[in-house]
């Protein structure tokens, strides 16, 4: 025989369910993808991620600069001074660009 139906078996009924949604949900999605709305929504969804990654690298470059300021000045206890690193004090907000705590000073 070319055929060995002992390891055959059955598929669940819920199992058939939830690929038969799937594979419904899958279509649906194309659709609306294709659709000028879906088309809208995905532009402003990959500007949202970029927004999303720049204000993050803005915040990681934020925290760096500190660090690095801080262990300078541990280092260097004498100096006084702050590094000569390029490092700016007036450090601003990763989303609306204003200086961190100067509104939340004067409110």
């Amino acid at each position: 025989p070319t055929f060995d139906n002992r390891a055959v078996h059955k598929t669940q009924e819920t199992v058939e369910r939830i690929k038969k949604g799937a594979s419904q949900f899958k279509e649906r999605i194309e659709v609306v993808k294709k659709s000028p709305a879906g088309q809208s929504a995905q532009h402003v969804a990959e500007d949202l991620g970029k927004r999303g990654l720049s204000a993050a690298f803005k915040g990681f470059t934020l925290v760096k600069n500190r660090i690095e300021t801080e262990i300078h000045n541990r280092q260097h206890p004498k100096s006084g001074e702050t590094s000569n690193v390029a490092i700016s004090t007036a450090s601003s907000d990763a989303v609306g660009g204003e200086d961190i705590g100067d509104d939340a000073s004067e409110k």
